[in-house]
């Protein structure tokens, strides 16, 4: 209510106020005394940035939001991970080229790897006693849903939240990001990354590629391992959601764009409710420049992240040959095979795919299409 009347740029204290404004809404975050008071300090959070997006206030709100996204507390992490996203998805439009470079490579990545080595480290103890939840220093008992039951399960949750939220930033930014590889600081790449009509034999071990086509290929390196996930009903939902990332990361990176694909439409208010009281948000138009405006360069470019995540999505076809040893056998007597509704995903991803790509890169490949110019690097 009252952080207008906080000290402004061009006073000398004004930076270092509202710095200790941000680490006292961490501080309750990250407090464990209570989980209601660390819900409402995230939002606080985005309210600041909100106010106050200046460049080094955006980036000590989005660093504290990515230090509370690995809080053990599955309420407090999925929140604040949520918030991490939204405050990126509605601020993003005022972020320069290196902003995206520290807030996707940086921060949003980070949240990625310390999420995904949580889940990675297998852990599945459970965390409920007869439905209900209580640690020695929580001061409620909170009743669990047997689906989030373990702590396996709720880090895949914050995994999916995590995936969803990319999809956003890449729905609305996708241009913005793909136009940062313009003049960019180039950054060594493994070889093996690389997509195959992009890599030569003999060539060095490694590549000098832009901040973001490194980027685009750990997202579709994520997207694919989180897709390809064992654990039977337990992780089918994280794998729908690596699915629907590389469908997504595939309908972006071709030459039309995902507009060019059948989507339902959604009609929202642009209204979101923080800290208990509605507030407008910008909304989250997709734009897409036209083709004739994007220059030679940027078209190669775009040409080899498609081909990046194109190559990704045929690891699949080698995938499902062997059944999931974690699935239960009663699920699939029901006709809930993960493999099958996985499969079926793909399919319907692929409906998608074609739509985009059926004058251009799935063509016989003339001389306008993306694949001639990744075909003409190799």
């Amino acid at each position: 209510d009252f952080l207008d009347q906080l000290p402004s740029h061009p006073d000398p204290f004004s930076e270092e106020t509202r710095a200790a404004l941000l680490d006292c809404c961490a501080s309750f975050g990250s407090s464990t005394y209570d989980v209601n008071t660390s819900l409402t300090a995230t939002g606080m959070l985005w309210t600041i940035a909100d106010q106050d997006p200046t460049p080094s206030s955006l980036d000590r709100v989005l660093s504290k939001l990515a230090l509370l996204a690995s809080d053990n507390r599955a309420e407090v992490r999925n929140c604040s991970v949520n918030t991490l996203f939204s405050c990126v998805v509605g601020l993003g439009h005022r972020f320069t080229a290196e902003q995206w470079r520290i807030c996707l490579g940086g921060t949003l990545f980070g949240v990625l790897d310390r999420v995904s080595l949580q889940l990675a480290s297998g852990v599945n103890s459970a965390v409920i006693d007869h439905g209900t939840k209580a640690t020695k220093s929580s001061r409620y008992k909170v009743t669990v849903h047997h689906s989030r039951d373990s702590e396996r399960k709720q880090w895949a949750t914050t995994q999916i939240l995590t995936l969803r939220g990319l999809e956003r930033v890449l729905r609305q930014f996708f241009s913005k990001l793909l136009a940062t590889t313009s003049g960019s600081t180039e950054i060594l790449c493994d070889n093996d990354l690389l997509p195959n009509t992009a890599r030569n034999k003999g060539e060095p071990d490694t590549y000098m590629v832009s901040w973001f086509e490194s980027a685009w290929r750990r997202i579709v390196a994520v997207a694919y391992k989180c897709a390809t996930e064992v654990g039977g009903r337990e992780t089918l939902e994280l794998r729908l959601a690596g699915v629907d990332m590389l469908m997504l990361c595939t309908q972006v990176s071709s030459k039309r764009g995902i507009i060019a694909s059948t989507t339902n439409v959604r009609v929202g208010t642009n209204m979101q409710v923080v800290n208990g009281a509605l507030r407008s948000v910008r909304a989250a138009y997709i734009t897409e420049p036209p083709i004739e405006s994007i220059s030679m360069s940027l078209l190669q470019d775009k040409g080899r992240l498609f081909c990046a995540a194109f190559e990704v999505l045929e690891k699949f076809t080698g995938h499902f040959n062997e059944p999931d040893e974690e699935e239960d056998e009663r699920f699939v007597m029901c006709g809930g095979s993960t493999n099958l509704q996985v499969l079926t995903r793909i399919a319907q991803g692929l409906a998608k795919i074609y739509e985009c790509c059926k004058e251009n890169e799935m063509s016989p490949a003339p001389p306008t299409s993306l694949a001639y110019f990744a075909k003409k690097q190799s």
